[in-house]
């Protein structure tokens, strides 16, 4: 996977590639906990650790309301 630039990967925006991340996990019928997300938002969106704690607090936030 290419960084094309800082903010975006291969096009698509970090933050469009974690909640589509965070969607497809909720969708799938495994369990997972919150660092199983986090790992797959460093992984596949090449978010830091810090970075990915944080988009999973504003997307999970997000997702409550």
């Amino acid at each position: 996977m290419a960084i094309s630039s800082a903010r975006s990967v291969n096009g698509n925006t970090k933050s469009a590639i974690a909640k589509q991340i965070y969607v497809d996990m909720l969708n799938s019928d495994q369990q997972f906990s919150r660092k199983d997300v986090i790992a797959r938002f460093v992984s596949e969106a090449g978010l830091t650790s810090a970075g990915a704690a944080t988009y999973y607090f504003n997307i999970t936030k997000k997702a409550k309301q």
